[in-house]
């Protein structure tokens, strides 16, 4: 069974469970069609893929992927009683983008995501968007602290921290939700705002003398810290969605905007929970580790690879890594590993000295079947009228 197979019986498992009054007490939108917004978390890199090329992205450099959550609403949908045959995303996301990324030219020339929501700006009627990670610096912490324990940790972390007090981030989610709404054309849009997941249980004792890869001992004191970078931020989004409800409100618009906790999903399915639950269990991606889909059928990691994306030779790589490029973080950290395995230094797993680039991308990134939940937690509310 292919894996868009087994992902769309398991939309329909979840559709057949949900309330069969569903159709009988709401209609759905007049445009039941939506935009997909954001970052890697809503291109669903973590997931399995298909690496989606589309009008939005015709090269495929967004690293968009069908087990990502906007793609499972639309299975989720299929699959539904309720007659949601007219639905489409339109997905814009694309990973590594930060909020200049979706009102603003972004970087390497990215075309605004909301450059490119006007072309279909007429035809949905809400949308669904994660983003913030990356303007706050996330992808160095998991890169140079949880799975590179680097020189720059801790001021990653410091660096980190200072932005999500800084009392301007605030002002910079309001005015990315305000630019999104005051795109939209239809008068009762509806903007669905995603948060993050902790990737920890803080509180066993069971990972204090354990690493990821070849990342920072995971003590009880790292992961809470790490935990409450990620609790403080979407707190910061979360209110900055009611500020934004609130002006839609006081300004009489009848568009509507809403906080969706993608966190609390991942309750017990996080790294270092109470045994019997595993490594495996973990609702993240790791290196050279497998997805799990809806189903918890587990997809291994070196299926799919990106097109023109080859392996890279870990034992030859070090003659090419003197000089790092900026930037790159993932090219930095497959230099790294290869300088470990050339001083002897194995890393926490079994690995070849073959790697593929998208593992160091992909990693602590939410497995499908967190895309899954989260797909299935919005068409429910969406369907019951919760969010109209």
């Amino acid at each position: 069974m292919s894996v868009q197979a087994l992902l769309a019986e398991s939309a329909a498992q979840a559709a057949a469970g949900m309330s069969a009054d569903y159709s009988t007490r709401h209609q759905l939108p007049s445009l039941p069609s939506f935009f997909a917004f954001g970052d890697s978390f809503s291109a669903g890199i973590g997931a399995n893929c298909g690496w989606i090329k589309d009008e939005f992205d015709e090269r495929g450099a967004c690293l968009k992927c069908d087990g990502g959550y906007p793609y499972q609403i639309i299975e989720v949908a299929n699959t539904s009683s309720i007659n949601s045959e007219n639905m489409e995303v339109f997905h814009l996301g694309c990973t590594g983008a930060s909020m200049n990324d979706v009102i603003n030219t972004g970087w390497n020339n990215r075309t605004a995501q909301l450059e490119l929501m006007k072309s279909r700006a007429g035809q949905a009627g809400w949308g669904t968007l994660s983003i913030g990670g990356n303007d706050v610096g996330f992808a160095n912490i998991v890169a140079n602290c949880i799975m590179f324990d680097r020189p720059s940790c801790d001021a990653d972390m410091n660096f980190t921290e200072n932005l999500i007090a800084d009392p301007r981030l605030i002002g910079e989610f309001t005015t990315t939700y305000l630019k999104i709404l005051g795109t939209a054309r239809h008068h009762d849009f509806r903007l669905i705002v995603t948060n993050y997941a902790q990737f920890f249980n803080a509180e066993t004792a069971i990972c204090d003398n354990r690493y990821i890869f070849y990342g920072r001992y995971l003590t009880r004191e790292f992961r809470a810290r790490v935990n409450k970078m990620v609790a403080d931020l979407n707190l910061i989004i979360q209110i900055a969605v009611s500020i934004v409800e609130l002006q839609l409100v006081f300004g009489s618009s009848r568009k509507g905007i809403y906080f969706e906790d993608w966190n609390s999903l991942f309750s017990g399915h996080r790294f270092c929970e109470e045994p019997p639950l595993g490594w495996v269990d973990a609702w993240f991606f790791t290196i050279n580790g497998e997805d799990m889909l809806p189903n918890k059928t587990l997809i291994p990691s070196w299926k799919n690879p990106p097109e023109g994306e080859l392996p890279v030779n870990l034992t030859s790589l070090t003659s090419s890594c003197d000089v790092e490029v900026p930037g790159d973080l993932a090219a930095q950290m497959l230099c790294t590993w290869a300088r470990n395995l050339k001083e002897g230094r194995e890393p926490d797993g079994n690995f070849s000295n073959v790697a593929y680039p998208w593992w160091i991308t992909k990693t602590l990134h939410p497995k499908s079947v967190a895309h899954f939940e989260l797909a299935k937690a919005i068409y429910e509310k969406w369907t019951n009228g919760d969010y109209f």
